[in-house]
């Protein structure tokens, strides 16, 4: 398909079905690594894994549970690496490099929330006895995450940014886990009004976490909060067509143009006739290469794997298919 440029209309025929096939393509198929795909966090430009990444393998299980054109055993795969990362290391830390240089002792809420609710449903939708096993170890993670009765963001060496502290973007991790019985299920609640409160009157300056406030705005049922937030977003970033890492500038990442886009469709604001929404939708589309995977951001070779089901997502649901606020990964 062809590629396309930001400013250009979105090809709504071949170019478009033949990006999405190669994405898709890519994201169910088997590679030669001992890491499986759907727990890839991210390839370099020549198509070497660059290490293991266990958010991303629940966006991956979730997102994979109800393909059909994903096998079983494909998705056992990632359930067992999981499963024995946790056995390796006493629990899941952020990231596993290839070359052993990342600090493997830092683990976060918010990943931790995206595996257990991966893990379940992966067992709920093809019935798996491990991947049940492995959700209840994932759950009972979670507790630890809870300090005085408050949310933490993470615990080791976490560098000062917004991941090290309890924000706005931990609504995304408690629409997951509010339900769960237990610690994690009533601290979520207790949580969330300090919460959806911050998310309007102290958002995030970087775009990643404000839109993953956004998300679970909207996978609670805050639809105005979540609109009031998203046009406050959009206006700081200067338009849909000028947004950025931060507000304070950086790279235009794909997995905010994704997560941009899905929010605008799912809040009724993203229109086909609209210019500016169509050509975001191109640009995403144009980063797709010719093995389906996208770069990072407009200057960075990398392709992660949560950039890919982002902007699956999104661009699915462009061109019409129904998204429910739960099924954001």
């Amino acid at each position: 398909g062809g590629l396309l440029k930001m400013g250009c209309s979105f090809d709504t025929g071949a170019g478009s079905r033949h990006g999405l096939e190669r994405m898709r393509s890519d994201l169910v198929t088997a590679i030669d690594s001992d890491v499986p795909r759907g727990a890839v966090g991210a390839f370099d430009k020549c198509g070497k894994v660059l290490y293991g990444y266990p958010e991303s393998a629940g966006y991956w299980l979730q997102w994979a549970s109800s393909r059909p054109d994903v096998s079983l055993l494909d998705g056992e795969r990632v359930v067992g690496w999981l499963a024995d990362t946790q056995l390796a290391r006493g629990g899941w830390p952020t990231r596993m490099a290839r070359d052993g240089m990342d600090d493997t002792t830092t683990s976060y809420l918010f990943d931790h929330a995206m595996i257990w609710h991966g893990l379940r449903c992966w067992a709920n939708q093809r019935r798996s006895g491990t991947a049940y096993q492995l959700e209840v170890a994932a759950l009972a993670a979670t507790e630890r995450f809870i300090v005085s009765g408050e949310l933490v963001a993470g615990f080791g060496p976490m560098p000062s940014r917004w991941s090290a502290r309890a924000g706005p973007f931990l609504l995304k991790a408690c629409a997951r886990l509010r339900g769960a019985i237990g610690p994690i299920g009533a601290a979520c609640t207790r949580a969330m009004p300090t919460l959806v409160q911050r998310s309007i009157s102290l958002p995030h300056i970087e775009a990643h976490p404000q839109l993953y406030a956004i998300e679970g705005l909207l996978m609670t049922g805050h639809a105005a909060e979540a609109r009031r937030a998203f046009g406050d977003l959009c206006a700081r970033g200067g338009g849909i067509h000028r947004i950025r890492e931060s507000t304070l500038g950086g790279p235009r990442r794909s997995d905010v143009l994704a997560q941009v886009l899905r929010a605008g469709l799912m809040l009724g604001m993203a229109t086909r006739e609209d210019p500016a929404w169509a050509a975001l939708a191109g640009e995403l589309l144009g980063r797709i290469d010719e093995n389906g995977r996208v770069a990072f951001s407009d200057g960075d070779a990398q392709c992660p794997t949560w950039v890919a089901l982002f902007c699956e997502q999104a661009l699915t649901f462009w061109q019409g298919e129904p998204l429910a606020a739960e099924g954001l990964v």
